[in-house]
This record gives C-alpha cells, sequence and structure tokens, in this order.
C-alpha cells in the first residue's frame, strides 16, 4: 500500500513536471522540481532487493537485501543502516563511508531498487463458536 502511493506520487510529479515543461513559466517551474521531487523519494524498507554501483569499483558491487532491521552489509563498511532512509540518502552514507575510511578517494555510489517489499495489510478470519456461520470476508486491519 505504501510502495503503491509513493508511486502513484511519483507518477503525478513526472505529469507535473511534464505539464510544467510545456507551460511558459518554465524557470518557475524548474525552481520547484527539485523540491517536490525530494519530498516524494522513495524511502527503502525492509525486504527491499537493491542494487548497489560504486562507478569504477566492480568490486564493491552487489545486489542485497535489507533485512528486517533495516540493515544491509556493504564490503569494507560492514552492517550500514538504510532503512526508513531515502535513495539518495543511502548513496551519500555509502560514499562518505568509503571516503573516510580511505578506501575510494572520490565515490560515486549508485543505488537501484530492484524490488519493492509490498506491504500487505494484516488480515484475520472472525473466530466463530462450534458450529455457527462463518463470515465470508475477512477483516483487515
Amino acid at each position: 500500500m505504501r510502495a503503491a502511493a509513493h508511486i502513484c506520487r511519483i507518477a503525478a510529479l513526472g505529469l507535473l513536471a511534464l505539464a510544467s515543461g510545456l507551460s511558459q513559466a518554465q524557470p518557475a517551474a524548474a525552481a520547484s522540481a527539485p523540491v517536490a521531487a525530494s519530498a516524494a523519494e522513495y524511502r527503502l524498507g525492509a525486504g527491499d532487493v537493491i542494487r548497489i554501483s560504486v562507478y569504477q569499483n566492480p568490486d564493491l558491487s552487489l545486489e542485497t537485501r535489507v533485512s528486517e532491521a533495516g540493515v544491509i552489509s556493504f564490503p569494507l563498511l560492514g552492517n550500514q543502516r538504510v532503512g526508513g532512509i531515502s535513495v539518495t540518502q543511502a548513496e551519500k552514507l555509502l560514499a562518505e563511508g568509503l571516503k573516510n575510511g580511505n578506501f575510494v578517494k572520490n565515490p560515486q555510489v549508485t543505488i537501484v531498487v530492484l524490488q519493492v517489499k509490498a506491504t500487505r495489510p494484516a488480515c484475520w478470519a472472525m473466530s466463530t463458536a462450534r458450529g455457527a456461520s462463518r463470515s465470508k470476508w475477512p477483516i483487515c486491519a
């Protein structure tokens, strides 16, 4: 549900940007576009599958799943908490770790979300006494 809402927001921002680009007020639209885009940026969560690439360092590139605790294991840096932060923030976090540890002089980290873990509502069937008729519909929270 959360992922679908983010996708809808991103699609709406894209359409808005396209429509703004066709109007005569292009400078004003261009100035407000980065603010709107950053507000709707997807936040990484448990179960997401991501591809991390470090430019000119193929040994540091990997595909991994964000753990339930929001952590990934990254070469040279160990466990890094990326759950709950945006993709851009996660890229900066890993780049700073590589630079501060003197592993890469000027790291350029790119993260691509390959698979978003869909959040599904928890559903329970109605509990009934023996012999009572059961509801056809589950109760969802």
